[in-house]
């Protein structure tokens, strides 16, 4: 049977079969959702560099 948490509860330390052992899961909604140790979405490396103005310095003040 699943165990649930209260919806307060961002998260937890459960089993993992993946981990095989004890680890910290995220809580979505008073349910497990995911692993932290090897499926956090958002990891540092993963962000992506803001994307160059389309329009360059023309109107912010850049070179004339």
């Amino acid at each position: 049977m699943p165990q649930h948490y209260t919806k307060n509860t961002v998260e937890a330390s459960a089993w993992c079969n993946r981990c095989n052992r004890m680890t910290q899961w995220r809580i979505a909604g008073g349910k497990r959702s995911y692993c932290l140790e090897h499926n956090e979405p958002y990891k540092v490396g993963s962000i992506k560099p803001p994307e160059p103005d389309p329009q360059g310095k023309l109107f912010n003040g850049g070179p004339r």
